[in-house]
């Protein structure tokens, strides 16, 4: 049975898309690809731990201690009265008050496709600064120095978090 010209074209870009996403999914990781989610998924990790779990590893690819150091500096500007401040935190964030943009590192601003909402998060007893928050909504960074710990009383229910390094935790919000 000859295949027609049109069925061989078809054919032919099928197997192109395919090898496209092959090496799509080989040069970005298969832990994140869409199939890489999929198995995950099938495998036991809910899409909450994969979302934390993937910025954790991210958080590593930028530099873990890297960030922490920024943080920390800025944790003392605040405190020194420095430190350029917005309005409120968004109320899906774990932050208080946010940090202007211009206050922001272009490596932070720039490390993901959609940038976080940066803030800071304040102690509910004392009102001092706790940690900066990088907030995308349902999930974030919490980010203090080496002994922070990640607070009992969060401002929303966490269905999860992970240490990244001392100090540098990852977290998802129950919806």
């Amino acid at each position: 049975m000859a295949i027609t010209s049109k069925a061989a074209n078809r054919r032919r870009l099928l197997l192109t898309l395919l090898c496209a996403y092959c090496l799509y999914a080989t040069v970005t990781g298969w832990r994140y690809s869409p199939i890489g989610h999929i198995v995950r998924f099938a495998c036991g990790e809910p899409e909450a731990t994969q979302t934390a779990n993937d910025l954790g590893d991210e958080i590593e690819r930028i530099g873990a201690s890297r960030l922490q150091n920024w943080a920390v500096g800025m944790l003392r500007r605040y405190n020194d009265g420095s430190l350029k401040l917005g309005s409120h935190a968004h109320y899906r964030s774990e932050g208080d008050i946010d940090i202007q943009q211009n206050e922001i590192p272009s490596y932070v601003r720039h490390a993901w496709l959609s940038a976080p909402e940066v803030s800071i998060r304040l102690s509910h007893a004392t009102k001092a600064p706790e940690c900066v928050v990088l907030s995308w909504s349902l999930y974030g960074v919490l980010i203090g120095p080496p002994d922070y710990t990640f607070p009992e009383a969060a401002h929303h229910a966490i269905f999860y978090k992970k240490a990244i390094i001392p100090g540098l935790y990852v977290y998802y919000v129950y919806r």
